[in-house]
């Protein structure tokens, strides 16, 4: 939705510009004003409206689109900084960063194909808490493990991250159409759809800048001034950190002062994919409680 880029651009502009900049500010302003007008646009519309908001009115049904937005939040919003990691840090190429996160992808592929089998035995809500479960676990794992020098470390906790979103992405898009009228299934599958790669990207945005925040707060101009980088410079080495091109700080720093800035500039990056982790295991932990409590079997439709 149009809402979405505005508020997309202020998560992603706020660590460098500052929350409150203009730019910054009117960005969130435009969002707000822009899902204020398609909202009234839709009760406008009623029974020709794009998005039926009365759906909205089902708690199994905003419960499920909630938790289609954190399933890829806490998934599939990690992987780029996962990617970063693997290659500005540990040094692979494209194509090796992309193989070794194939375990996730299969067992996402592996744990969807077993979600139905499971549901005939579980209610949705208890397989849909149980993949925040398994992903809350896969944010601890990736905690525990501080994976600073081999990508074997974050092994476990990609293969829970792949069992959690495999078990949980389902069953989130069945109990969106079967709490709802069979003329609005369709409808609401497609809003399902759409909760899910606004989920990633918001998801990207979001753990972007709390990444760079605690780069920032870890690695504080201060600091970098120590490390023989000039001031001048200070905002173009944070950028290279925050975008994992840790290469780059070779032209940033005096000869004698590379090893240092290169050896401080990991150890914040990793610091700041613990808070991601934090972060995961945090919005997962909530994510149970409102699928055990919210998804309900007595909002089904009766077909």
């Amino acid at each position: 939705m149009p809402a979405c880029s505005p508020s997309t651009y202020a998560l992603l502009a706020g660590p460098d510009a500052g929350w409150g900049s203009g730019g910054v500010l009117a960005a969130w302003l435009a969002s707000g004003i822009l899902l204020a007008g398609f909202v009234l646009l839709q009760r406008h519309r009623g029974e020709h409206a794009l998005i039926d908001l009365r759906l909205f009115r089902i708690p199994s049904f905003t419960a499920s689109m909630a938790l289609s937005f954190c399933a890829r939040v806490t998934t599939l919003g990690l992987m780029p900084f996962l990617v970063l990691w693997l290659q500005g840090i540990l040094g692979s190429d494209p194509t090796e960063a992309g193989l070794q996160l194939l375990p996730m992808t299969v067992l996402i592929m592996l744990a969807a194909s077993v979600s139905g089998t499971l549901q005939k035995r579980l209610p949705s809500n208890a397989v849909i808490a149980l993949g925040f479960v398994l992903i809350g676990a896969g944010a601890v794992a990736l905690l525990l493990a501080q994976p600073g020098g081999s990508w074997l470390a974050a092994l476990p906790a990609l293969a829970l991250f792949g069992l959690g979103a495999g078990l949980s992405f389902p069953p989130l898009l069945g109990t969106a159409v079967s709490v709802v009228p069979p003329h609005r299934s369709g409808m609401a599958s497609g809003m399902a759809n759409t909760f899910f790669p606004l989920g990633t990207a918001g998801g990207v945005a979001a753990f972007g800048a709390l990444l760079s925040a605690r780069i920032h707060a870890d690695l504080p101009a201060t600091r970098l001034a120590e490390l023989g980088v000039n001031p001048a410079r200070a905002a173009e080495v944070y950028q290279a950190i925050d975008a994992g091109q840790f290469d780059r700080l070779a032209e940033l720093a005096p000869p004698a002062a590379r090893a240092g800035l290169t050896s401080a500039a990991h150890s914040a990056f990793m610091s700041g994919l613990s808070t991601l982790a934090l972060a995961i295991a945090g919005v997962s932990f909530v994510a149970v409680l409102v699928a055990w409590r919210a998804i309900r079997a007595q909002d089904r439709y009766d077909r």
